[in-house]
């Protein structure tokens, strides 16, 4: 599955049922290569929780995500 599906879904799974919070994607770029996987990608937004442990958990099911995907490759 993409990035994007996986981080809603490790948020979703890090928070309880009843919290509310805001995850924006403003940019992705992975270059213009035709028919190649990019050596880089850059991926911009950002996120607002209601409270501090709420935005730890979301920070910490992000991160968790990309090093999973770092180790991957």
């Amino acid at each position: 599955p993409p990035f994007i599906t996986l981080v809603q879904s490790d948020i979703r799974s890090a928070l309880p049922p009843d919290e509310v919070y805001v995850l924006g994607l403003g940019a992705i770029n992975g270059g213009s290569q035709f028919i190649q996987t990019p050596a880089t990608c850059a991926l911009n937004g950002s996120f607002r929780a209601f409270s501090f442990e709420a935005a730890e958990r979301i920070e910490t099911a992000m991160r968790r995500l990309l090093a999973g995907l770092v180790e991957e490759f």
